[in-house]
């Protein structure tokens, strides 16, 4: 996990890597479901968010949210 904050522009940056190689895929979870919840909450606060493949393997899902001014 890597957090940074821009004070002059304002801008959260988050990236959040693991080693599975499947990517998330945004869904609406029942209430009954016990995972995937994750990314509906990234798209509901995040300007910009995204999917990349590591060196290693596995990915990074980053996110971009700009603070309200």
């Amino acid at each position: 996990m890597w957090l940074a904050y821009d004070e002059r522009g304002g801008v959260l940056e988050i990236e959040v890597s693991d080693t599975h190689e499947k990517c998330p895929v945004p869904k609406a979870p029942t209430s009954d479901d016990e995972e995937g919840r994750g990314l509906m909450l990234v798209e509901a606060v995040a300007d910009r968010w995204g999917i990349r493949e590591r060196r290693r393997p596995g990915k990074t899902v980053w996110a971009r949210i700009t603070e309200a001014r």
